[in-house]
């Protein structure tokens, strides 16, 4: 959505203050709409540094009122949501809407004997962010802004601390969102392990003054994030969820059947009659379609289906599928070991680690899969990486 843009001197600047009173208190994306001709900012192992670059506020922001300009979108979402195992934007922790998966949730929490723990846990709405950044390169500027969507707990988490830690005399990092002013990030980013699958987890930021402030180019991206969020309606999420079939699908001279509760047939499924193939590893265990597998390079994914020369169709959450993989090259999905070290407490219950909270994000590109928040490990503090040309 493009806005009018308006003059330094007109635009109100949104404080920090009510995200750290709130937050203490309190290709094909099924989350996010993204703007056309922007591209998404997808971290890897090592340093980069970039600007954040703040924008015009919209509707429903629950940190600035509309019209201010603001530096992040926080949003929640439901993970593996209806048969593909899909994320969802959570209406009421979103945007105060009532939402049919949290309402299930408290269903089940309101009854004690039903012994669904695992399940009201798995179904907890889990935090996410939205930031505009521009990547600063040597000798080069291309000027435009990117779509930096991370996990609270991968990034935002430390980026909130080290704001709230700035002594009086670091302006350029209380204030680093500041267009006139702030500062650039230097952002330190290490592959942790899982057990199981890989993250990537910001471990140092750096802030470096920026006496002349931003270019104004840069303010003129016209992206309002507000508008970025995918508010599904409430029917149509419920819909999703509890795997109902749409009006479309019923047969008008047939009666309607119930949702089955098993998965829908894939595209690239065989006959639904036929028993799943089984394939197994030269020097490991048996692996059989339907079953979730790690592999290094995509991550978490299911078997799809296991060929005839018995390569492996494997799909991972976003819906994005890799033929012919050997399955030399993955391994079954084992849970993650027991830490004896305590679990970190935030201020605010509901805001906890839990499981596939740090999910990864839906890019094409992306290398390794978030921290999952039911670890109760911190993730490892490295060596911050040297770059002697920082200063």
């Amino acid at each position: 959505m493009v806005r009018e843009r308006e003059s330094r001197s007109d635009r109100q600047r949104a404080g920090s203050s009510q995200r750290d009173a709130k937050h203490r208190a309190g290709g094909d994306w099924t989350t996010l709409t993204i703007p056309d001709g922007i591209e998404i900012f997808s971290p890897k192992e090592g340093t980069v540094r970039f600007d954040i670059v703040t924008f015009e506020v919209g509707k429903n922001n629950p940190y600035a009122k509309p019209g201010e300009w603001y530096y992040e979108r926080t949003y929640y979402t439901h993970s593996r949501v209806g048969p593909n195992n899909e994320s969802y934007v959570c209406l009421a922790k979103t945007a105060g809407k009532p939402c049919p998966i949290c309402e299930y949730r408290a269903k089940l929490a309101s009854d004690p004997d039903e012994g669904n723990e695992k399940l009201i846990k798995s179904l907890k709405p889990k935090e996410r962010q939205l930031f505009l950044i521009h990547v600063v390169k040597r000798d080069e500027d291309s000027g435009k802004v990117m779509l930096y969507e991370s996990s609270f707990h991968t990034f935002g988490k430390l980026l909130d601390k080290k704001r709230q830690d700035a002594e009086e005399d670091e302006p350029h990092i209380s204030n680093f969102d500041d267009e006139k002013a702030g500062a650039t990030l230097k952002v330190s980013y290490s592959e942790e392990d899982a057990g199981g699958y890989t993250f990537l987890d910001a471990y140092s930021i750096e802030f470096k003054p920026r006496p002349n402030g931003l270019d104004s180019e840069l303010m003129d991206h016209g992206i309002c994030l507000d508008d970025v969020v995918k508010l599904l309606p409430y029917d149509e999420l419920k819909r999703l969820f509890l795997q109902e079939p749409t009006k479309d699908d019923d047969d008008d001279d047939e009666p309607k059947k119930p949702a089955k509760s098993s998965k829908p047939k894939d595209d690239d499924d065989d006959d639904d009659d036929e028993p799943p193939k089984k394939a197994t590893k030269a020097d490991g265990p048996e692996l059989e379609e339907g079953q979730e597998v790690r592999h290094r390079q995509f991550g978490v994914c299911e078997i799809v289906r296991i060929n005839d020369d018995g390569s492996l169709l494997l799909k991972n959450d976003e819906g994005k599928r890799f033929k012919g993989v050997d399955p030399k090259n993955v391994r079954p999905l084992v849970d993650k070991p027991k830490s004896s070290k305590a679990k970190p407490k935030d201020d605010d219950d509901d805001d906890d680690w839990d499981d596939d909270d740090d999910e990864p994000a839906p890019s094409k590109k992306s290398k390794a899969k978030p921290k999952d928040d039911d670890d109760d490990d911190e993730p490892s503090k490295k060596t911050k990486l040297k770059d002697d040309d920082w200063d």
